[in-house]
C-alpha cells in the first residue's frame, strides 16, 4: 500500500515568512508545502482551487479571517500562532529612535510586517528604511549607509558578506510556536488516515 504525501498550503502576507513556515513544518513532517501569498489569493493570481486541492491550508491567526471570507477552504483551514523571534525584538527595542535602520528583504511586505509589529509593541518611532533591490552595487551602498541592518533569514549570508565588522545585523522572522506545530502534526496524522 502506497502512502501518499499530504499537501499543505501555507498562506501569509509575506513571502519571507511563508518560506520560513514551510521550512519549519518540513522539519517536523514529511509533507509537500505550497507557499502562497495572501494577496495573490485575494487578487486572483493564485486560484482558490489550488487551496482546495490541498489536504490542509494553514495560516497565522492574523490572516485567518481573510481566508475565511473566501468560503472555499473552511473545513481545511487551520490557524497557527506565529511569534516573532524574541532576540530580534529585543535588539530592535534597544535601538535609538534617532538612528536610521536599514531593512533588507525580497519584499516590501516584510518591511510592513516589521512596522506593524513595532507599532504594536510601542517601538514604532524607529526610522526604518527599506530596500528590496538585490543588485550588488545598490545593496552595498545601502548597507554602507546604515550601522544597523534588519534582514530576513534568506538574505543573512549575503548581507554578512557585504557588511562591515562594526555593523549590527538583526535577523528578523516569525516562527510557528511549538504548540501550533504539535496541533498541526496531530491534525495531519488524522488527515492521513
Amino acid at each position: 500500500m502506497a502512502v501518499r504525501t499530504l499537501r499543505v498550503a501555507i498562506v501569509d502576507c509575506t513571502a519571507e515568512f511563508v518560506h520560513r513556515f514551510a521550512g519549519q513544518i518540513s522539519q517536523h513532517m514529511a509533507v509537500h508545502c505550497e507557499e502562497v501569498l495572501l494577496a495573490d489569493v485575494e487578487q486572483g493570481r493564485v486560484p482558490v482551487e489550488l487551496l482546495q486541492a490541498c489536504d490542509l491550508v494553514v495560516t497565522t491567526m492574523e490572516h485567518h479571517a481573510a481566508l475565511l471570507r473566501l468560503h472555499a477552504v473552511d473545513n481545511k483551514l487551520m490557524a497557527l500562532a506565529a511569534i516573532p523571534r524574541l532576540e530580534a525584538v529585543i535588539q530592535l527595542a534597544r535601538i535609538s529612535h534617532t538612528q536610521a535602520v536599514g531593512v533588507i528583504a525580497k519584499s516590501n511586505d516584510y518591511f510592513r510586517a516589521i512596522k506593524r509589529l513595532l507599532s504594536r509593541i510601542n517601538v514604532g518611532a524607529l526610522q526604518l528604511e527599506p530596500i528590496s533591490s538585490l543588485e550588488k552595487e545598490v545593496l552595498q551602498r545601502f548597507i554602507d549607509s546604515h550601522a544597523v541592518l534588519v534582514v530576513s533569514e534568506e538574505l543573512e549570508a549575503t548581507v554578512r558578506q557585504l557588511a562591515g565588522d562594526n555593523q549590527e545585523i538583526i535577523v528578523f522572522s516569525y516562527e510557528i510556536d511549538q504548540g501550533s506545530i504539535n496541533q498541526l502534526m496531530a491534525r495531519l496524522v488524522i488527515q492521513a488516515q
